[in-house]
């Protein structure tokens, strides 16, 4: 379908490989992991079209995994304008890593961290 821009499937239980198959679509409430971030991310570099990111209460992804999608934002072909990653255990490394990750990123303008359940303090 080449009119669909957008699909919301939160609280679907979709898991890494749902994510990895993923264009444009709001990811809360789902079990995903670190291979399912980093995936995003590699699709958030790789597809212009992909705007919007949601990917709240998503609990399984470590600090590595946070880490890790950090590095996509460095990417000047990353096309995200809008990140949500409130209410994940992101934790002062996974902050730290979005933080350097934004300081050149010219096409985020939103990023939402609100109600993180581990301190975020590193991010100033």
């Amino acid at each position: 379908n080449s009119a669909l821009e957008k699909l919301d499937i939160s609280s679907n239980n979709i898991g890494d490989e749902g994510v990895a198959s993923m264009v444009d679509a709001h990811l809360s409430y789902n079990h995903t992991m670190d291979e399912g971030v980093i995936a995003l991310g590699n699709v958030s570099i790789n597809c212009n079209t992909l705007k919007k990111v949601s990917l709240e209460r998503n609990h399984d992804i470590t600090t590595a995994g946070w880490v890790t999608f950090s590095t996509s934002l460095t990417n000047p072909n990353s096309s995200l304008e809008e990140l949500s990653l409130n209410e994940n255990d992101i934790g002062d490394n996974g902050a730290a890593a979005l933080a350097a990750a934004l300081v050149n990123n010219t096409k985020l303008k939103d990023l939402d961290l609100s109600v993180a359940q581990e301190s975020v303090s590193a991010a100033g």
